[in-house]
């Protein structure tokens, strides 16, 4: 199983929404796919079950994602299977006691994701977890687990000046925990193609950061929100010029990043 993160340290970025394409595009590929979802706002459980808060009641019996920064849990318990094909782990309301905002490398919640989500390796073939908005305890732990990480970052100057601290925090977890950790590469998104700004932001980070930024990029399209909103990627029941080339960009997009991953060799 390979295991991918979807990480930025500021919210508003889109990574849920690549998150998410990524794990239809896998599906459709034919790939078995666990998705993690590390978000206390629990967007991605919402658009996978309809309900954001679904791990939060008392009864519910499949594995959350608190039960990650535990190395004893077992496989006893299972990951929640979605009408989707994809099976989820969910957050919990206990989440939330795990985001501390500084990284201890010696503390055992930083190699416990990876130890829990080594026991079902076997059984997916792709694993994408999507990273909550912020540095810290849990982004360190995610990334300890994970053999890619790909962040997603808009052309504004706040998330811009934050994507060095990311970079900072992966370096860390591969020197401390995980060095055979790859950064796919910082991914522009939601960029608005008629702003004259956003483009040469763009053209500008090219040239300062170079290989760093991916060759592809994802625009701002309404056809995107409304896909997403309506549970479903973009893809699926295409209407329309526009939203064809949303499909198609989106489509394509993601299985680069499976074709980076590897993870498609089977399928072949």
């Amino acid at each position: 199983m390979k295991v991918v993160a979807v990480a930025t340290q500021k919210g508003g970025q889109g990574k849920t929404t690549i998150a998410l394409h990524l794990a239809f595009s896998a599906v459709e590929a034919g790939l078995k796919v666990l998705f993690v979802d590390l978000d206390t706002q629990g967007n991605a459980t919402l658009i996978l079950t309809g309900s954001s808060r679904i791990a939060h009641t008392p009864d519910y019996t499949a594995l959350t994602a608190s039960s990650l920064f535990n190395a004893q849990t077992g496989r006893r318990i299972k990951p929640l299977a979605t009408d989707e094909g994809i099976d989820l782990i969910a957050p919990d309301a206990q989440l939330s006691e795990h985001i501390k905002g500084t990284i201890d490398p010696h503390s055992p919640e930083l190699a416990a994701p990876r130890t829990v989500l080594g026991k079902f390796a076997d059984d997916y073939d792709l694993c994408i977890i999507d990273a909550p908005p912020a540095l810290g305890q849990v982004l360190a732990a995610l990334l300890a687990a994970s053999n890619a990480v790909i962040t997603p970052l808009t052309m504004d100057i706040f998330a811009i000046d934050g994507a060095a601290e990311l970079l900072d925090t992966i370096s860390l977890v591969k020197e401390a925990e995980n060095p055979g950790l790859v950064h796919l590469g910082i991914v522009p998104n939601q960029i608005n193609t008629r702003s004259q700004d956003e483009i040469a932001t763009l053209v500008s980070l090219r040239q300062a950061y170079g290989s760093l930024i991916t060759p592809y990029a994802f625009s701002l399209r309404y056809a995107v929100k409304a896909a997403i909103s309506a549970r479903k990627p973009v893809w699926r029941s295409v209407n329309g010029s526009s939203h064809r080339k949303a499909a198609q960009e989106w489509k394509d997009n993601c299985r680069t990043v499976l074709e980076q991953l590897n993870v498609l060799e089977s399928q072949q």
